[in-house]
């Protein structure tokens, strides 16, 4: 199966939900039902797209999608971020990632 899960971590009302990454219980309790670290990319201020994070991850291309999102598809006001970041299940930090860097 080549299809790929995400999440989007958002609020009720849509907008400003990538707030949510401030609760660290929010990105902690999907860590722990994934069993897994955390890819996030957020390319709006109204919401996060979550992947379960693997060996297998083209970081690469989370970039290329992260850019192709934020400056084709997001109003330039809700911008937030082009690029990619790992939660740390273990630590419960986030991360900036590298394009060089595997899941």
């Amino acid at each position: 199966d080549e299809s790929v899960k995400f999440w989007l971590l958002s609020n009720r009302i849509k907008h400003f939900g990538a707030s949510g990454i401030l609760y660290e219980e929010v990105l902690h309790d999907l860590s722990d039902d994934l069993d897994s670290d955390l890819l996030m990319v957020m390319p709006s201020t109204d919401e996060v797209i979550i992947l379960k994070a693997n060996e297998n991850t083209d970081i690469g291309f989370l970039f290329y999608f992260a850019e192709e999102i934020c400056n084709d598809h997001v109003n330039e006001r809700e911008r937030l971020s082009d690029g990619v970041y790992l939660y740390s299940r273990s630590s419960r930090r986030i991360f900036p990632m590298t394009r060089e860097q595997r899941g």
